[in-house]
C-alpha cells in the first residue's frame, strides 16, 4: 500500500458535491481505513451532520482534496468560499475553544482537589509529627 498524503485528524479543504457543484468546505480526515485491498480516507465535513461523511480513495485524492484551510484555498483558486461553509469553520473552532477552556476548567479542579489533598495530608502529618515530639518528651 502507498502512504497517504493525508493523516488522520487532519484538517483541511475538500469539495462538497450537491446538485452537480462542488463547493469548497471545511473537513476532517476521522480514519484511513482499508476495504477490500483499498485505503480510503473517512472524511467527516466539519459543521455538518455525520449523514454528509464521504469516503475517499487514496491515491485519488486530486481535485478534490486540497491541503490547508478555507481562506488559503480561496485566495489559491480565486474561488468565493459560500456562507455555509464559512460558518461551519467558525463554529468548529468556536466548539474546539469552549472544548480546550472545559478542559482547562477540569484540570483546574483536579488541581485545587489536589492541593486540599496535600494541605490534608499535611495537617494530619504536623499533628502526628507534634503527638509524637509531646509524646517523647513526655517521656
Amino acid at each position: 500500500m502507498s502512504n497517504p498524503l493525508f493523516i488522520t485528524n487532519e484538517i483541511f479543504v475538500c469539495l462538497y458535491e450537491k446538485e452537480g457543484s462542488k463547493f469548497p468546505h471545511s473537513a476532517k480526515i476521522m480514519a484511513i481505513k482499508e476495504i477490500g485491498g483499498t485505503q480510503y480516507y473517512m472524511i467527516h465535513y466539519r459543521g455538518r451532520k455525520t449523514t454528509t461523511d464521504i469516503r475517499i480513495p487514496a491515491g485519488k485524492e486530486n481535485g478534490r482534496m486540497f491541503k490547508g484551510m478555507l481562506k488559503e484555498y480561496g485566495e489559491k483558486f480565486h474561488v468565493e468560499i459560500s456562507s455555509d461553509a464559512w460558518e461551519a469553520e467558525k463554529k468548529c473552532k468556536r466548539k474546539a475553544m469552549d472544548d480546550l477552556e472545559r478542559t482547562l476548567e477540569k484540570k483546574e479542579k483536579v488541581v485545587e482537589q489536589n492541593t486540599y489533598v496535600f494541605q490534608c495530608l499535611f495537617k494530619i502529618n504536623f499533628s502526628f509529627i507534634l503527638r509524637f515530639i509531646v509524646m517523647f518528651l513526655s517521656y
